[in-house]
Parts: structure tokens; C-alpha cells; sequence
């Protein structure tokens, strides 16, 4: 709602208020009667003069708080103020989306002869007006109540964590008079080591000044505590943009309504001052190197390739990804693999290009919304049809594992460590041999001798056993897989257009071998819209759980943006574990 609009029936009252009064408006001085209802506050001009004014109007679906406070300079005046912090809607110039300008209001309170009982007066209109707001939050908002942990990268992204910290957020928790208590990261882990020691007790929440990555390293510090449970469902964690993705920002903003374009932080920070608790997916990760747990994606093949690679244009901001993305497609690889997963629904394999593939139907009996207890059962597939010999089968197979066909029209593309520039990239491009054996890990295991590992996960194996027979296996050469559970990589890539924050499903999509460049750049450029799920060149998923054995040697996995070592992963879904402020 605008923060200056008409009155119905010219400035008519339709409804009782709960309080009003007569001030003036500070620095304008113009009189204004003054209307409080449980969902606005209504200001009308009362003198003759000011007729031309328009009357105001508040909502406090716009409002984040309100202070009582004595003029600059004004040491001996009697008069108090009472001021609104607003964030009201604007619709653009051109286009029909809309931006929240902030909008701050200060009411003149100066009806009695001493400042200290304008204060009070002022202070009364101050508390009247907060029990409104608090109708719409689900937190205590009683001034001072609440201390909250403020983790600031200052590397993150552009760098400009640090700067955005003292200029908005510090003004934006002193509004909602938030007790805090800042903590600026000095090195990786650094924010994990330490909410692994917090009393949880002490604290309201967490806010995460940074990108993707410390909200990723935030979480597993928790989940590392022996009170994991008590702790990742009483600390809830609030984000503001200060990375170069910030992709769980963009997709609190797409589900609250609010622009994640332009003025991310603006609407970021008035969504977290107007948040409610809600649940959080997260999904249990075993690696080679033990357990993770992942909130936004795990991703291998080029999506990966742009996220990890593009690190040296951070200073670039989000139009790293643009650039990194160029490079890749130009010097595209492919991976060969092997993906593993149990669907939620029935599964009926695409095989016009797969090596091999298995297919998941429920028993007649089976709750297809239940996929945990359902008894699916599985069939070996050959691809392409007609392929029925084992010597040709094997012909197949070898020609995929070692580049696939001479016509293919992509050619793997390894560059030597460290990446480089483009040119670089092109002129060092060559097929390797792949190794016909899948990559293993030294020492299978689903966590760190160091961390706990509390949370069960009855669907996934040990890493290094078989997955069961039950679960789809696609054996390929690969483009992309990218697992996600929530909407958004980034401001211009809508990943999972269904996806929502408590759905309790990962959703898989890979890309193969085969796609030519420029479809796969149409690919990239319909993610900013979420439109690529409709394309022929991507499967899209929904699963419980699934496993990724990569077969080529070489190649960059990441969960939630943060590279891990390379080899077999598997996840699974832990619906609603989290708490976050959204």
C-alpha cells in the first residue's frame, strides 16, 4: 500500500479507531488528526489551509516498528516525537513491478506544558501502535527482549559485506529494537566453530551477512552439536544479501512477494524485519569426506564448472556467473557417470540416449505419496533399442566412457588446473582417457570422527554399498545434474520454479551429452525465468534420494556452492529440519 493515499468518502471515517489524537508532522509542521486502527494508521489535515493535503494512510503490512525520541538540538523544548519506519510500495515507471522505498514519519507530540509528559504520551502511542504490528509476527516484540548473532563475512562476494552491515542492517535491528551482538569471520569455519559452542539459550537467532556459502557453514556448525535437534529447530537463521548469488535471499523474496532484482537488499531486509519462523528443508549429504548437510543445492557437470570457476570475477558481483557461464559453453565438458535415485512417483526412463536405465514403478498396493514404504521394483534396460548382444552392448559402452561417438556434437573440454581466461581455456582443450572404473572413496563414510552424526537416514546405504535394487540407475554421459530443493541459484537462475521451502523433495535434473551449444545456451538463458522445465533437453525429478558415482576423473561437485572432494555423493531429503526467518 502506498504510504499517501485518499480517505474513502473524502476523508470520512468508516470504522471506530482504537486511539486518536492531533500533532503535528515534523519537519513540515502541517496538523494532521491522527487515527490508530489495528491495521493502519490514518492522518487527516485539520486546518482549513491545508485542505490541498492529501490524508495519509500507514499499513502496517508496510510498517517495521515505531520509536519515541526527543529533536536534535532541542534540549529545551518540551516536545517529544513518535516516529514510523515505513516501507511502503511504488510502482515503476515503466513495467508493472513495484519497489518498497523506505519511508520514515515523526509525529510532534506537544499537548502538555513539560517534556516528560509528552513522552509519555508519545511513548503511549508508541506501545498501542506496536500491539498492532505484533498481530501480524509471530515473535515477542517487547523492546529489548530479543539478542540476536550477526555473522559478517567481509570477503564474501564483492566485499561489500562489512559496508552493508553498518549502514543498514545496524539502523534496521535498532528499529526493531534488537539487541545484537556482531561477530566478523576471519576464516573459513570460523562461524562454524562458533555456533558449535553458543549457549542456544542466549540467542533469538542467527543473521548471516554474507552469501550462500556461511549460511551453508552456519548449518553444519549446528548440526555438529550434541543438541543438533534443539538447536536447529530453536535458532532460527535470518540472511541478507552480502555475496554474489545470494540464491536463498532471491527465493525468500519470490515466496514473500518481494522483488529480488532490483533492490535486493531493501526488500530482503524489510522481509526479515517482518518475518515469521518457518520450516526448513535440509538435506543430509555423505561424501567421501564424511557428512554435510546441504539447504539449497548439490550440482556436478557445468553448473558447478561456472559456480566454483567463476571465483576469480567475484568482484564482478552476480554478473560472474554470466561471464563463467560463456566460458563453459564454449569450452564444454561432459561427464560420464552414474545417477542413482528413488522418485516419487513412477518413473518411466528416457532411453534414447542412455547407456543404461532402470525403471521405478509402485506395487499395486503402494502409496505413491509414500515412497518409503512402497515396494518398487526394478528392470534392466538396454539403449538404443535393438542393441540385444553383449558385444555390442559393450561396443557402446566403451565408446561412451571414452567420449562417446566421433559425431557427437560435444566434445569433453579439460582445461589444466587453476582454470584461466577464456582463451586459455579454449586453447588447452583436449579429451581425456576415461577411466572405465568408477571413482571410490579411500575410506567410505557417512561422517566425521569429529562430528556426530545424529541424524538417521534409513533410505540411503552406505556409500560404499549398492544402492538398492529398488531405486532408477541412469548410466550417461552427462552435461549437468543438478539437485535442488529451493527456487532459486541466484537472481537470474529460477532452478526449481515449484520448489518451496518445507516440500520435503529434492528435485533432480540432468542434461546429457548430445545438446548442442546453442540449445544449451537458450537452456541457461530460460533459467531466468524458470521456463527450462519445459524444454526436451532437461529430465526434471522429483525425488527422496538419489546417489551421483562419477565414472570421469577430473570434475567439480558443490553443495550449496562450496566445492567438496571429488567423487561418489548421496543425499537424502530431511523435510522440515530448519527453522529460518522468512
Amino acid at each position: 500500500m502506498n504510504a499517501a493515499s485518499n480517505t474513502s468518502n473524502g476523508g470520512a471515517l468508516t470504522e471506530s479507531p482504537l486511539r486518536e489524537g492531533q500533532f503535528r508532522i515534523h519537519p513540515k509542521n502541517t496538523t494532521y488528526k491522527v487515527y490508530l486502527f489495528t491495521n493502519e494508521l490514518r492522518c487527516i489535515p485539520v486546518k482549513k489551509g491545508d485542505a490541498q493535503k492529501k490524508s495519509l494512510s500507514f499499513s502496517f503490512d508496510d510498517v517495521i516498528g515505531c520509536h519515541c525520541m526527543r529533536g536534535r538540538g532541542e534540549r529545551n523544548s518540551t516536545d517529544a516525537y513518535f516516529c514510523l519506519y515505513s516501507y511502503p510500495t511504488k510502482r515503476k515507471t515503466f513495467g508493472g513491478a513495484f519497489v518498497r522505498k523506505r519511508h520514515d514519519i515523526a509525529f510532534v507530540v506537544d499537548v502538555h506544558n513539560s517534556y516528560q509528559e509528552n513522552l509519555e504520551a508519545a511513548e503511549e502511542w508508541r506501545v498501542a501502535i506496536l500491539t498492532c504490528l505484533k498481530r501480524a509476527m509471530d515473535v515477542d516484540i517487547t523492546p529489548r527482549a530479543r539478542k540476536v548473532l550477526v555473522f559478517v563475512n567481509p570477503f564474501s562476494g564483492p566485499g561489500k559485506a562489512l559496508d552493508i552491515y553498518q549502514k543498514r542492517v545496524v539502523p534496521t535491528l535498532a528499529e526493531l529494537d534488537l539487541n545484537f551482538h556482531l561477530i566478523i569471520t576471519e576464516r573459513a569455519g570460523h562461524a562454524k566453530d562458533v555456533v558449535k559452542t553458543i549457549d542456544i539459550s542466549e540467542w533469538y537467532g542467527v543473521i548471516i551477512v554474507s552469501g550462500d556459502g556461511l549460511i551453508f557453514e552456519v548449518i553444519n556448525g549446528l548440526m555438529s552439536r550434541p543438541d543438533w535437534e534443539h538447536a536447529i529447530h530453536h535458532l532460527p537463521l535470518g540472511v541478507v544479501p552480502g555475496g554474489s548469488g545470494n540464491a536463498l535471499c532471491c527465493a525468500i523474496n519470490s515466496h514473500n512477494g518481494e522483488p529480488y532484482k532490483d533492490n535486493i537488499l531493501t526488500h530482503s531486509l524489510f522481509v526479515l524485519a517482518k518475518h515469521k519462523i518457518k520450516a526448513l528443508d535440509l538435506v543430509a549429504v555423505d561424501t567421501c569426506e564424511g557428512r554435510h548437510y546441504s539447504f539449497l543445492s548439490i550440482t556436478w557437470g557445468i553448473i558447478s564448472d561456472v559456480d566454483i570457476e567463476s571465483e576469480k570475477y567475484r568482484s564482478l558481483g552476480n554478473a560472474r556467473f554470466t561471464v563463467g557461464a560463456l566460458v563453459r559453453i564454449v569450452g564444454l565438458r561432459t561427464y560420464h557417470g552414474r545417477l542413482s535415485f528413488l522418485p516419487c512417483e513412477p518413473y518411466r526412463c528416457h532411453t534414447s540416449r542412455s547407456t543404461s536405465c532402470s525403471t521405478w514403478e509402485p506395487s499395486v498396493n503402494a502409496n505413491t505419496a509414500d515412497v518409503v514404504t512402497s515396494q518398487p521394483k526394478s528392470r534392466s534396460l538396454s539403449c538404443p533399442d535393438g542393441l540385444g548382444d553383449s558385444a555390442t552392448e559393450e561396443v557402446l559402452r566403451s565408446r561412451l566412457q571414452h567420449g562417446g561417438p566421433a559425431d557427437e556434437p560435444l566434445t569433453p573440454v579439460f582445461p589444466e588446473e587453476g582454470g584461466g581466461d577464456l582463451e586459455t581455456v579454449i586453447a588447452n582443450s583436449s579429451t581425456p582417457a576415461a577411466d572405465s572404473t568408477q571413482l571410490t572413496c579411500d575410506s567410505p563414510s557417512r561422517g566425521d570422527a569429529a562430528t556426530p552424526r545424529p541424524v538417521e537416514t534409513a533410505l540411503l546405504p552406505p556409500l560404499s554399498d549398492p544402492v538398492p535394487a529398488s531405486w532408477v540407475t541412469i548410466e550417461d554421459n552427462f552435461v549437468t545434474v543438478v539437485a535442488a530443493y529451493e527456487s532459486h541459484l541466484g537472481p537470474d537462475i529460477i532452478i526449481a520454479p515449484e520448489a518451496t521451502f518445507n516440500d520435503g523433495i529434492i528435485h533432480l535434473m540432468f542434461a546429457k551429452a548430445g545438446i548442442s551449444r546453442s540449445s544449451l545456451l537458450k537452456l541457461f538463458l530460460s533459467m531466468e525465468n524458470g521456463s527450462h522445465v519445459n524444454s526436451p533437453d532437461i529430465e526434471i525429478i522429483k525425488v527422496k534420494a538419489f546417489r551421483l558415482e562419477p565414472i570421469t576423473p577430473g570434475g567439480v561437485i558443490a553443495i550449496d556452492g562450496e566445492k567438496v572432494k571429488y567423487g561418489p555423493i548421496q543425499a537424502q531429503v530431511l523435510p522440515g529440519l530448519a527453522r529460518f526467518m522468512a
